[in-house]
């Protein structure tokens, strides 16, 4: 993990503040006691291997309204099994994103309010 990305994690959860626009190469690669992120639409860059090797997640939290803008690679979470994962989304979007090439590998794909 990149030490300057410390400060979003509270406990067992990473909240990238609306704002932020780049989550860098391997920024919280290995954090296996994370179980939740949440990322917002302010961030239009995804370094590779950003997440990977974070394990202990059980949810995610996506804030854009077209997957498609989502900066989400194969590699952003290498080594995670994606379908023991729920992928929560803006609603109205739910249909998209489960019917999205790598958005479908989720567990689930709940849309929810924000």
């Amino acid at each position: 993990m990149l030490e300057e990305y410390k400060k979003y994690i509270q406990g067992d959860k990473a909240f990238i503040p609306f704002g932020v626009s780049e989550i860098e190469w391997g920024a919280f690669a290995g954090c296996t006691g994370l179980k939740s992120i949440e990322i917002p639409n302010s961030v239009t860059s995804i370094g590779s291997y950003a997440f990977s090797g974070c394990t202990g997640l059980t949810e995610i939290s996506l804030f854009y309204e077209d997957p498609a803008l989502a900066p989400i690679a194969e590699d952003t979470f290498k080594a995670v099994d994606l379908s023991q994962i729920t992928l929560y989304v803006p609603i109205g979007t739910g249909f998209a994103y489960r019917h999205h090439p790598f958005f479908s590998q989720f567990k689930e794909v709940k849309a929810v309010l924000r």
